[in-house]
């Protein structure tokens, strides 16, 4: 079993460089790069005065908030202090003794399923391509309890076809699970029409998990939430949860941030013309990488020592895929991020090159 660990160790990084994280320039986070602290401050400027009370215990407008930008009910709904939260609770309530992965993927799905010993079988994914095989992955599913999707899948950036997908979801054995994790859905140029959201009702064994933490910038309040059909594990999941486990601020940065239907294209279309922006650059630079879908990419290094450390003298971060299942060695993940970040990414990597070649 390979060591768990995550991108955005900027503390670790800023004390390990002797520097005050602000000069750390992090890539190795998938965070929205349009996430100013101004444009947080503008979210939860209506909500400062809440601290002063203790959070509504039933959550009833962030609830409402996410419902209607959903199309879905309360009682589909349950939130966490960040997606992984979820995950780990899933696998508590649900038990399972077999599991599917792809590989690679999420390393906290795993991390979950050894918590409560379940037998893992991994899919590996096309090499020269990373996509999931979405075959072997559901087909003969009876005897699995759990099947995990990333969708677009983390760290390859790979979207899985919509309607593949749903047709999956149609056919699933009645004892299996599906867990579905859209936390990077919605920097698809396309958004939630890459969701499948609308199955839910049709669909009661299968769990839908989104992250507020990517898309709103908020690692450091966190939130997240699963929607399913399945009124049981609702109820209990619900019950299981922590009181007042969602701060006021958080709360309030989703409840405006999904009414802002500008942020939500300017995203997209920001996202997408960085990463083409980042592709032109790594193949001037002569750098492989794999296309991707979403705010992140893999690269392959272009040196044969360790890239991250060669990195640390430009103070960017990048995050090493070493302790993935399914991924060869030398390949890193970087986010995309603001024009100017994306050019000292470029810059630092071209100067590596050079000074390895010399």
């Amino acid at each position: 079993m390979k060591k768990f660990e995550h991108g955005g160790a900027v503390y670790r990084a800023a004390h390990e460089w002797g520097v005050d994280i602000d000069e750390v320039l992090d890539f190795s986070a998938n965070i929205n790069p349009l996430v100013t602290v101004e444009l947080l401050n503008r979210w939860t400027a209506p909500y400062m005065k809440q601290i002063l009370h203790y959070p509504d215990v039933e959550y009833h407008e962030l609830k409402e908030a996410i419902c209607n930008y959903h199309q879905t009910n309360r009682e589909q709904l349950v939130l966490g202090n960040g997606a992984t939260e979820l995950i780990h609770a899933l696998i508590r309530y649900l038990k399972p003794k077999t599991a599917r992965l792809t590989a690679p993927t999420f390393g906290e799905y795993e991390k979950a399923l050894c918590s409560v010993g379940a037998e893992i079988e991994l899919i590996g994914t096309a090499s020269e391509c990373l996509t999931v095989d979405l075959d072997r992955l559901f087909d003969d599913s009876e005897g699995v309890d759990v099947i995990f999707v990333c969708n677009p899948n983390n760290p390859t950036g790979k979207k899985i076809c919509t309607d593949a997908l749903k047709e999956k979801m149609s056919i699933l054995h009645k004892n299996t699970t599906c867990i579905i994790d859209e936390a990077f859905i919605d920097f698809t140029i396309e958004g939630e029409k890459n969701s499948v959201v609308d199955m839910l009702s049709q669909c009661p064994n299968v769990i839908i998990l989104r992250s507020a933490t990517k898309f709103f910038g908020i690692p450091g309040l966190r939130l997240g939430y699963l929607m399913s059909d399945n009124q049981r594990l609702v109820e209990s999941l619900t019950e299981t949860m922590p009181v007042w486990h969602i701060n006021v601020l958080a709360a309030g940065v989703v409840i405006e941030g999904l009414k802002d239907k500008d942020f939500h294209d300017r995203t997209r279309r920001y996202v997408d013309t960085e990463r083409k922006f980042i592709e032109k650059g790594l193949e001037g630079l002569g750098i492989h990488y794999y296309k991707s879908c979403v705010n992140y990419l893999l690269i392959k290094s272009p040196i044969r020592h360790p890239l991250d450390q060669a990195m640390a003298p430009y103070k960017i971060l990048v995050r090493s895929c070493e302790n993935y299942n399914g991924i060869r060695e030398n390949i890193y993940r970087i986010a995309v991020r603001t024009r100017m970040e994306n050019e000292r990414l470029l810059f630092a990597l071209n100067r590596i090159m050079e000074e390895t070649t010399c």
